[in-house]
């Protein structure tokens, strides 16, 4: 898997240097962008998530780092925008595979790392599992591996990957409790049991970062 995760990141690099495809539309390409989003994301959960203190720290963490690491104009290349491991076959050589592609949109390089990176280290299972399914070596080393075979021999701006990693979180926190409130009945007590699950795995995550 370690070379797997290597190998993924060098797919990854070559379809976001890709020219843009002629129906490609540019989005979210400046701090400000990346601000408004994160805002969005934050103000739904401080209403609905019931922790809203912690949310709201986290947002000024979140905006602090953004104003002092990122770039007033962020790289862009031709993102996949579900760049997720249910998207990517790996044979037995490790060679990668890669589908649902549209070619869609110009935006972030780092909106596809961090999706990559949050979707393994905050799956459902292990979320569900308190973060025993994988350990944090273990996916310390498929994240090291992912983002050598990206970057290649350039320095790693881990900050920025960071950044987008906490705004995909929050994006997907809303998501959970945007899903849980839109239920009723039973469907809504399981939901609810879940949310409860995931709503501390993001926290957890978020601190960390």
């Amino acid at each position: 898997l370690e070379i797997a995760f290597h190998n993924l990141g060098g797919w990854l690099r070559n379809h976001h240097e890709l020219p843009p495809l002629e129906h490609c539309v540019t989005r979210n390409t400046t701090r400000e962008d990346y601000l408004e989003a994160v805002g969005r994301f934050a103000n739904y959960l401080e209403s609905h998530a019931g922790c809203a203190a912690q949310i709201q720290e986290f947002h000024r963490l979140i905006v602090a780092g953004a104003k002092e690491h990122l770039p007033n104009e962020i790289p862009t290349g031709q993102v996949h925008g579900d760049f997720a491991p249910r998207n990517a076959f790996i044979d037995s050589n490790n060679r990668v595979t890669v589908f649902d592609t549209p070619g869609r949109f110009e935006a972030p390089i780092y909106e596809d790392i961090a999706k990559l990176l949050v979707t393994v280290k905050a799956s459902g299972p292990q979320l569900l599992s308190g973060g025993l399914l994988y350990n944090t070596k273990q996916l310390r080393r498929f994240e090291d591996q992912f983002l050598h075979g990206y970057f290649h021999d350039q320095p790693i701006p881990y900050k920025h990957v960071r950044l987008f990693e906490a705004q995909i979180l929050l994006e997907h926190w809303a998501a959970t409790v945007f899903r849980y409130r839109a239920e009723r009945g039973l469907r809504r007590v399981a939901k609810g049991v879940r949310k409860t699950l995931w709503q501390r795995g993001f926290q957890a995550y978020l601190r960390e970062i």
